[in-house]
């Protein structure tokens, strides 16, 4: 998304992740291992999400923290435009209804669960300082089942699918197409 973005430019396209809108980390979910869990929908400000995209919508610009992954509490804050396109990302955006009814034109990444897993145990070593042990356990614990019961059963009503297996090059192309011809 910020590839697409960055090719027309934030004057021109507004990205609008839910990234931004976890909850701190005193107000996650704790399994009963012990262990917070991010991946829930209920790990996110819906309600301010919801009412931030309305905001950019209705031709208004905003301002809102930026999430920290390491401190897992919202940092510094970022300018998002208010733009005839506007990029909705974020891993529940088709679960909630109040999220859904707005978007014109429905994507979703697609990968294999064991793909999915290499990926995020490179990632959440390098970039979070997790260690290999706490990755698999979230991973199998929250994330997979997260996946199954609340991204999956959505598949069905996508515009597009884009395939991750090797690279975005082929969906990036196809969104820059439809983009275009919004702009």
């Amino acid at each position: 998304m910020r590839n697409i973005q960055n090719h027309f430019g934030a004057e021109l396209v507004s990205l609008h992740t839910m990234d931004n809108y976890y909850l701190d980390s005193d107000h996650q979910y704790v399994d009963d291992q012990g262990y917070k869990n991010f991946d829930l929908p209920t790990s996110f400000q819906k309600q301010k999400f919801c009412a931030d995209l309305d905001i950019l919508r209705s031709g208004v610009d905003i301002e809102i923290p930026i999430y920290d992954f390491k401190s897992e509490s919202g940092t510094d804050s970022i300018h998002i435009k208010s733009n005839k396109v506007i990029l909705v990302e974020g891993l529940f955006i088709y679960h909630y209804d109040m999220i859904m009814s707005h978007l014109d034109y429905k994507v979703m990444v697609q990968l294999p669960l064991e793909l999915a897993y290499a990926r995020r145990l490179k990632r959440d070593i390098a970039e979070r300082d997790y260690t290999e042990e706490i990755t698999k356990y979230r991973y199998f614990n929250h994330v997979e089942p997260a996946y199954k019961k609340f991204i999956d059963p959505y598949i069905s009503k996508m515009d597009l699918l884009v395939d991750n297996t090797k690279d975005l090059s082929q969906g990036e192309a196809t969104l820059k197409e439809i983009i275009k011809k919004v702009l």
